[in-house]
């Protein structure tokens, strides 16, 4: 009979890896974000709970701001990859490609708060971002460019329904990596919809959402460049990359020592999905890849997992995973 196991999920993923270098990841929500809308320089969302992005039923464009502090990551990091998720709290039934596009200037997330569901947006506050400014009544604030200054396209994603959307690109890795170099040019994304098309317009949850799962989210993967030879402190199981996945997942685990490690994936029942190291395994960072299937090869259905890491010293430790099909 297998064991029925008490899992304890973390919210936040953070944290390190190897021998010459240190290996880390961090989840961020925004430390700002607001609306700005096509139809007057007046208007805002700064305290709403939702960001747009897109055209509402007149054929008017809304477009969403967002900013992430990512001073709790070295300035020498190494970007391996970024994950951005936002999630789909309201929309039309037509499926669109949203954008991210790096924010060339600095804009404010005042106290406006958009009546009606938000859409249409409030009466701006002193410091709020709008179509044309990006600080409402700040002498010399306007947008070189009504509607936002930023670069081309650094990621798309083609969004439909209610539910959580993940953008990962090369442009999102070069965005974080700039900004690590160069902090005081950090002023994050614009989110652009379909602007073509009236009533196509999605609402994505804000940071000041009522929901925590809702909320805006940024997963930085990074490598710390170490003194030579230096051995980790701890024994730590790493968030699973990515995730949600689709085939296989990357599991890093970092080890302060040679011993033996057993890593198995359990469903949420408990039960024994297949068990993927049973054995010793060297100090420092060690990577097992799961093909999403069973001990007998066979793929298993879309859900949540969970990959327990135990060894012959300390607690086990797990981690929560998402495969979709």
């Amino acid at each position: 009979m297998k064991r029925l196991l008490a899992f304890t999920l973390p919210m936040l993923a953070a944290t390190v890896l190897p021998l010459a270098a240190r290996s880390a990841s961090i989840t961020l929500n925004p430390s700002k974000d607001n609306t700005i809308y096509s139809e007057s320089g007046t208007l805002s969302n700064g305290a709403g709970t939702r960001v747009f992005a897109g055209e509402n039923g007149a054929g008017a464009p809304r477009r969403g701001l967002i900013r992430f502090d990512l001073s709790a990551i070295a300035a020498n990091a190494i970007v391996d990859s970024v994950v951005v998720q936002l999630t789909v709290v309201q929309t039309h039934g037509t499926p669109v490609a949203v954008t991210l596009h790096r924010l060339l200037a600095d804009w404010g997330e005042g106290t406006s708060l958009g009546a009606m569901g938000e859409g249409g947006g409030g009466n701006a506050t002193p410091g709020d971002a709008t179509w044309t400014q990006r600080f409402y009544l700040a002498p010399a604030a306007l947008w070189s460019t009504p509607g936002g200054d930023f670069s081309a396209a650094s990621a798309s994603h083609s969004v439909l329904s209610i539910g959580t959307y993940a953008w990962r690109s090369g442009g999102l890795n070069a965005d974080v990596a700039f900004w690590l170099a160069n902090s005081a040019q950090n002023f994050g994304w614009e989110v652009i919809g379909n602007e073509s098309v009236a009533s196509t317009a999605k609402a994505f949850g804000s940071r000041q959402n009522a929901t925590p799962s809702v909320r805006p989210a940024l997963t930085v993967y990074y490598t710390v460049p170490t003194a030579a030879g230096a051995a980790p402190a701890l024994t730590r199981l790493f968030p699973v990359h990515p995730n949600p996945f689709n085939p296989s997942a990357s599991i890093r685990y970092e080890l302060a020592g040679a011993q033996r490690v057993t890593l198995t994936v359990y469903d949420m029942a408990g039960r024994v999905v297949k068990t993927l190291v049973n054995g010793v395994m060297p100090a420092g960072t060690n990577e097992t890849i799961w093909h999403g299937d069973d001990a007998r090869g066979t793929r298993v259905a879309s859900g949540v997992y969970v990959v327990k890491l135990s060894t012959a010293h300390g607690a086990p430790q797990t981690q929560k995973m998402v495969l979709l099909k």
